[in-house]
C-alpha cells in the first residue's frame, strides 16, 4: 500500500491514508474516496467520518474488549499509543483470535474513548494493565503496545513482573 496524496492538508491526508494502510478487509475503498471529496473544513471531517462509522455499526461492526474464546488460554493484549483507539486494532485482533489466540483489546488513561470521561493521561501505564490484568485474572500473558504504547508495554511489563518477583 503506498501513501496516496488525497488532500493538501497534511493532517487531513495522513489520517485518511492510516485508515487506507489497513487494507480492503478494514472498509470499502469507495466509501473513504467519496467520503474525502467531501471533507473540506473540521466540520465536514467530523460528519463524514461518522457517517461511515455509523455505516459499519449497521453492518454489523460491534467495538469489543474481549476477541477469541481459545481453550488453551493463549491471551495478547493489545493497546495503543498516543492517539488511537481500541477500534484502530480490530482486524488485527481478529486475525490473532483466528489464528489461535484470545485477544483483549484496552485503553489507557487519557487514550481513546476514555478522554471522554475525563481521565487524563497518566504514564503509570502499568496501573492500567495491572486491572486488565487482574479483571480477567491473567498473569503470564503477551501485551503489545502500539507506537508510542511500545514504550509502555516496556514499562508496564517492567514494573509488573517486578511486582509480582516481589508477591511470590
Amino acid at each position: 500500500m503506498s501513501f496516496e496524496k488525497i488532500f493538501e492538508d497534511i493532517n487531513f491526508n495522513f489520517q485518511t491514508n492510516r485508515v487506507l494502510s489497513f487494507g480492503d478487509v478494514a472498509f470499502k475503498r469507495e466509501e473513504i474516496y467519496e467520503a474525502a471529496e467531501k471533507k473540506h473544513d473540521f466540520g465536514s471531517w467530523y460528519t463524514e467520518w461518522r457517517n461511515i462509522a455509523e455505516t459499519a455499526e449497521k453492518d454489523g461492526y460491534l467495538p469489543c474488549l474481549a476477541i477469541g474464546e481459545n481453550p488453551l488460554n493463549k491471551t495478547v493484549l493489545i493497546h495503543g499509543g498516543y492517539d488511537s483507539f481500541i477500534e484502530e486494532f480490530y482486524i488485527v485482533s481478529e486475525w490473532l483470535a483466528k489464528s489461535g489466540y484470545n485477544v483483549i483489546l484496552f485503553e489507557v488513561e487519557g487514550k481513546g474513548g476514555i478522554l471522554r470521561q475525563g481521565m487524563k493521561f497518566n504514564e503509570k501505564w502499568e496501573n492500567s494493565v495491572g486491572v486488565v490484568l487482574d479483571y480477567f485474572k491473567l498473569d503470564k500473558e503477551t501485551l503489545i503496545g502500539i507506537s508510542w504504547g511500545g514504550y509502555f508495554a516496556l514499562r508496564a511489563a517492567d514494573y509488573i513482573c517486578n511486582y509480582v518477583k516481589l508477591k511470590k
